[in-house]
């Protein structure tokens, strides 16, 4: 018996599962599953398991040891074990065939034929095989071996401990680890590392363990770092006596590989090329080497053989189909020793392009099928414009990236589409309408995680490039990005423009979509204009009639965002929730990050008007940690002065100067003075109070400039407690605010009491006068005021009043 004396870990339920097949009468148990699962250590487990449990006398035969002698020579042996061994007659007797067939000698009939003959001379005898591919006999009782899960990375160091007592892969990487380096030492970085390298080797047990005989002389990040190269780091110095193919990773691919078909290596190696797979439908697209036993429609009998010895394994693909991926060491594998992957690559890559194009021009109700088929191929799709570059093929570069903006902008992907989108950029030699595509994606992913200013110019370029070109649909939709930044630096006329050029472009391609987006940005901007708001109302609700029509619910949320903001504005708080509530579900199910963010600080704007500050303290925290994670940082600073209003509110004086503090730093950096994003409302800076210097400001923000760590650490504790320290301090946020009076109304209140007109303060707050009329009637009505007079008397009284310059 030839295996290695280290303990078997995380495989009990499988264990189990032999033993209760046998107990229900099977004679035939086959272990499958790729190799370097496992398989012989579990066999062993099952070994031993059935000689303390059942009393079965238990026997070992490597099949592969004896690979080379006939059926007869080997039925023999086995009968010699049987005979020498001292078991009582009647006692059960369990066999394991080790090491059965693979690919490379296709012996799995002559393996059936060894069992059945066996079984057929002894009625005691139960046997287990193990096998890269199921036996085909009716009454052998297959049982898969799989590669182990890696959970996802620890919070804190109690997590990680635990994770290491009770996830199988750490559990195998740390026994091997204090075995040959016993200083070897757990914390929360080292568990993080093991977590990586077990992700990048795919969960195999076999190659998690011989990465960590490793550490006798690399810690686990200079483990992880060699893994780019795998194989030389993946042999074992230690085992002599395991058989062959345990001695490294490579001699068990290998084993897997050495003998397939030539039209079977032409698909595996297809297949292992894209990081992503490939679906069924694509592949049809290699050419492949012919052989006499492949007949005109070979593709799907080679991918099953290949999914058969688990080389691949197949998944249903989005939004329909079916799509074949690898394990990532058979990918390493077959880039360094098999045919040029850039060879398939451009094979492949033509299909790839067609449907590509096909799906990124879907708008309306069947994005969410275009989406899902965008996510299934996005890591093929990042390295179609990696292997562009590398032969100088910018077109396809620019249009990959140009599709993949709208995708980047609706997971969240910010950060990552920029870097790619710079990249190509940087790469130089584009056609005219390959940098107006680029530059436009560039500042369009700039502004999300910057601002709009700091992405003006490029937006600009970008549609004076289109204006170039003569391309009317995408100058279009260049004017649509750069009208954001046109609001911010050139003001409401410019972007009003930019918009209507872009609505009369998109009617006279007949983008109905389109257009309808486009009013629904038009109604967006005018709401920033007091003396416009019915119109922009108009146009907003006019978009959702135009997107539902067209079936897009997803899309006619999002002009509910500015419609909400425009409700809440005008005191209509009973109508405003409803409709935030709705966006906010809709984004929520259609996975849309950065919309979700910004219904959540709608709605915590809403709740603190309505005197609920523990309410909106844990929308804009939800909301902050989005806009972190998405690397907002301009819709953190709104996260944040809204955090600072309402922590304040719930008298944590301390923890409000921390968001505000953060908030200052973050609006210094990007340099924002008023406007921050569409559906935020319009306010200036506001300087700490004794005007803070910036260092001063960072230190108080416990020297995080980004993310603000301080913020998302400190203030959930702090809502935690609101049970009962929360509902004290409203009511005494409550009592400051006398008559019942909302934030809105003491603002309104206090600028009316220093003598401004209706329209000197609707102006000043960006409101029309007919919202200001109707807050200074309830201010009236709940201070039992008759005019003006009474009124301003009231707020000097209550010391209502702001100071104004």
């Amino acid at each position: 018996m030839r295996f290695n004396d280290w303990t078997v870990r995380g495989r009990e339920a499988e264990v189990k599962t032999v033993l209760e097949l046998f107990a229900s009468g099977a004679r035939l148990v086959s272990l499958v599953g790729p190799g370097g699962v496992g398989k012989t250590a579990v066999a062993r487990r099952v070994l031993e398991s059935a000689d303390v449990q059942q009393g079965a006398a238990t026997f070992w035969f490597d099949a592969e040891l004896h690979a080379d002698k006939e059926l007869v020579a080997q039925v023999d042996m086995i009968a010699n074990l049987f005979k020498d061994s001292p078991a009582v007659a009647g006692v059960p007797l369990l066999l394991v065939l080790d090491g059965a067939p693979s690919p490379s000698d296709r012996r799995e009939q002559r393996l059936g034929e060894l069992a059945r003959e066996l079984l057929d001379s002894n009625e005691d005898l139960r046997i287990v095989t193990t096998s890269r591919r199921v036996l085909r006999l009716p009454f052998a009782r297959p049982v898969e071996i799989r590669p182990f899960t890696v959970p996802a990375d620890p919070a804190d160091l109690n997590s990680a401990l635990a994770l290491v007592q009770g996830e199988a892969a750490l559990a195998i990487f740390a026994d091997r680890a204090t075995a040959v380096a016993p200083r070897f030492m757990m914390d929360l970085p080292t568990v993080i590392s093991l977590l990586a390298i077990c992700r990048k080797l795919g969960g195999l047990p076999l190659a998690i363990h011989l990465a960590s005989l490793r550490s006798s002389a690399l810690p686990p990040e200079a483990i992880l770092d060699e893994l780019d190269d795998p194989f030389p780091l993946l042999a074992d110095d230690y085992s002599l006596v395991a058989p062959a193919r345990h001695h490294s990773m490579q001699a068990c691919i290998e084993s897997n590989l050495e003998a397939l078909l030539p039209e079977e290596e032409s698909i595996l190696t297809a297949i292992a090329s894209f990081p992503g797979g490939c679906t069924l439908d694509t592949l049809r697209d290699v050419r492949i080497p012919r052989s006499d036993s492949v007949d005109e429609q070979p593709i799907l009998r080679i991918v099953s053989a290949l999914a058969e010895w688990h080389l691949v394994r197949p998944s249903p693909a989005r939004p329909s189909g079916t799509r074949f991926t690898t394990d990532p060491l058979i990918q390493a594998f077959v880039s360094a020793h098999r045919q040029s992957p850039i060879t398939l690559m451009r094979q492949i890559t033509p299909k790839l392009s067609e449907q590509f194009d096909a799906h990124v021009a879907v708008k309306g109700s069947g994005w969410d099928d275009a989406s899902a088929w965008v996510e299934d191929e996005y890591l093929n799709l990042l390295k179609l414009i990696q292997d562009a570059l590398l032969i100088n093929d910018t077109h396809s570069s620019a249009r990959v990236v140009h599709g993949l903006c709208r995708y980047w902008r609706h997971r969240g992907l910010l950060r990552e589409g920029l870097i790619t989108a710079e990249h190509v950029l940087a790469a130089g030699d584009l056609a005219v309408e390959d940098e107006a595509r680029v530059i436009g994606v560039v500042g369009g992913l700039r502004a999300h995680v910057s601002s709009y200013t700091s992405a003006y110019t490029e937006l600009a370029r970008s549609v004076e490039l289109w204006r170039r070109v003569d391309d009317p649909g995408n100058l279009a939709a260049a004017l649509v990005t750069f009208s954001a930044a046109a609001q911010e630096v050139d003001g409401i006329d410019s972007a009003r423009a930019a918009l209507e050029e872009a609505m009369s472009l998109f009617e006279k391609v007949g983008d109905r979509w389109s257009y309808a987006r486009t009013l629904g940005l038009l109604g967006a901007v005018m709401a920033n204009d007091p003396k416009e708001l019915d119109f922009a109302r108009k146009c907003l609700e006019e978009t959702s009639a135009l997107l539902l029509a067209l079936g897009d619910r997803g899309a006619a949320s999002l002009p509910m965002e500015h419609l909400g903001r425009m409700l809440i504005e005008s005191g209509d708080l009973d109508q405003a929730f409803p409709v935030l509530e709705y966006g906010l579900s809709e984004s929520r199910s259609l996975r849309d990050s950065l919309h979700t963010s910004a219904y959540l600080n709608l709605l915590a704007w809403g709740e603190s008007l309505m005197d609920r500050p523990g309410r909106a303290a844990s929308r804009y925290l939800e909301s902050l940690e989005i806009a972190v994670h998405l690397g907002l940082k301009a819709r953190a600073v709104w996260c944040l002065e809204g955090l600072e209003e309402v922590l304040g509110a719930l008298r944590s004086s301390e923890l409000a100067a921390l968001a505000g503090a953060s908030a200052q730093v973050l609006r210094d950096d990007l340099g924002l003075e008023y406007w921050v994003e569409f559906c935020c409302p319009r306010r200036p800076a506001k300087p700490a109070p004794g005007a803070a210097s910036r260092a001063s400001q960072i230190v108080q923000t416990g020297g995080e400039v980004w993310p603000p760590e301080a913020v998302l650490t400190r203030v959930p504790a702090f809502l935690s407690d609101l049970a009962d320290t929360g509902a004290r301090a409203v009511a005494a946020n409550k009592l400051e605010r006398p008559a019942g009076l909302t934030p809105r109304e003491i603002e309104i209140l206090g600028l009316l009491a220093n003598g401004l007109t209706s329209r000197d303060i609707a102006n000043n707050l960006v409101i029309s006068i007919d919202t200001v009329g109707r807050h200074i009637t309830n201010i009236y009505r709940k201070i039992g005021a008759r005019g003006r007079s009474d009124a301003t008397s009231y707020a000097f009284r209550m010391n209502l009043v702001p100071d104004v310059a």
